[in-house]
């Protein structure tokens, strides 16, 4: 079963040149402990709250009233449940049509309730009404790494390595109202393996009105954007990336059957002009299959190895607080949870701390709360609501 960046403005609107700020060792280790208050899923849960991960892992978000949205992507649909858990509705169906999906595999939710869903499979990002009503949707150019919708309606769209921008900015309307970061075109043809391990968190966390913070996934490079900015500020410190081992790379089998590989995803993109296009405007054929019962095709563990990063990316995810503070989710382990690091507003690498060893994947609710999803023996899915409490 597969799991499944920073704006801020500064000089750079006063035409100066920005250079990182670079930190060499955090103010405080450690500085909280992890609780959870509520539990959805996992394998005695209810037909409502039985989450299938078919292609990614779950994701979830929560307006500011804390009605928590489960995007449960193996049953092509999306769950609603009220601050206490109970089940509330039903969003979306599996198809090819608007409002439809097929692979969806990001959320973002904002104060409101209204939410916005990327399906992989179609290629499209679609905004959503709290009751589910299909508000407007695009067909990307290019494979969308993540989004953020503002509390005003605006969506964040920040794309892969080729994109015709590295973040575009859409208005409640759904015309496109301005972009931050230069693109890049495709050099021709391109096939794209997703893996889930890459991802903990969010990598596009909104950081203000017009301002977002975005973690690439190389170096540790944290960007601090906002609107009009000519370059991001960015945020740094030493860290040594780490390689993928290979049971990472090629999981057991773990079915009954002695299958159940991972599984995989590959985009074939090419540009208007046919397979020597690419960037915006570009097309995309999504084929997904688990690599047991392809059909189509056969990737053994050494024909993966060709598709495969050599290393997790740098940073793994970014939480933005409402108080300005940002946390920064690393592939670096410590007892094996990853290692966070907290920046203060100002830029200051406040704390170095670890999440519990079993979070699979974590996120910031628009009502401040912490949300996480766990895995058992049998990955079975859970979704966590999270207090936060001050070490000792």
């Amino acid at each position: 079963m597969m799991r499944s960046l920073l704006w801020f403005g500064l000089a750079a609107t006063l035409g100066l040149t920005v250079a990182a700020v670079a930190a060499e060792r955090p103010e405080k280790e450690g500085g909280y402990r992890f609780s959870t208050d509520l539990s959805l899923g996992g394998p005695d849960a209810s037909d409502d709250a039985s989450f299938y991960e078919k292609f990614g892992p779950v994701a979830l978000g929560a307006d500011a009233s804390g009605r928590m949205y489960v995007l449960d992507n193996g049953n092509a649909r999306v769950q609603v449940f009220s601050p206490q858990g109970k089940f509330v509705a039903t969003h979306g169906a599996e198809g090819d049509g608007p409002g439809e999906f097929r692979i969806p595999s990001r959320l973002a939710v904002n104060a409101g309730g209204e939410y916005a869903v990327y399906d992989l499979g179609q290629g499209r990002v679609s905004v959503f009404a709290p009751d589910g009503k299909l508000r407007w949707d695009l067909l990307a150019p290019t494979s969308v790494a993540d989004l953020a919708l503002a509390d005003d309606g605006r969506l964040f769209v920040g794309y892969d390595e080729y994109g015709p921008a590295q973040v575009e900015v859409y208005g409640r309307d759904g015309k496109l109202a301005w972009s931050a970061g230069p693109g890049s075109k495709a050099p021709g043809r391109v096939i794209k393996l997703e893996i889930g391990v890459q991802t903990l968190a969010p990598r596009l966390a909104m950081n203000g009105a017009n301002a977002f913070v975005r973690a690439p996934k190389g170096d540790y490079d944290l960007e601090l954007w906002t609107k009009g900015q000519a370059q991001p500020v960015r945020w740094t410190r030493p860290l040594e990336r780490r390689a993928f081992t290979a049971e990472e790379l090629a999981p057991p089998k773990n079915d009954d059957d002695g299958e159940g590989g991972p599984e995989v995803i590959m985009i074939r993109r090419s540009g208007p002009g046919g397979d020597d296009g690419g960037g915006g405007g570009g097309t995309e054929d999504v084929e997904a299959w688990a690599d047991h019962d392809a059909g189509e095709i056969s990737l053994d563990p050494e024909s993966l190895k060709q598709f495969m990063p050599t290393h997790h990316a740098a940073t793994r995810g970014v939480l933005a607080w409402k108080d300005g503070r940002v946390w920064v989710l690393t592939s670096e382990l410590a007892r094996g949870g990853s290692v966070v690091d907290e920046w203060s507003k100002d830029g200051r690498w406040v704390r170095r701390f670890t999440l519990p060893e079993e979070v699979d994947w974590i996120t910031l609710g628009a009502d401040g709360r912490l949300y996480t999803v766990t895995h058992d023996e049998d990955d079975y899915p859970t979704v966590h609501r999270v207090v936060l409490s001050s070490e000792a």
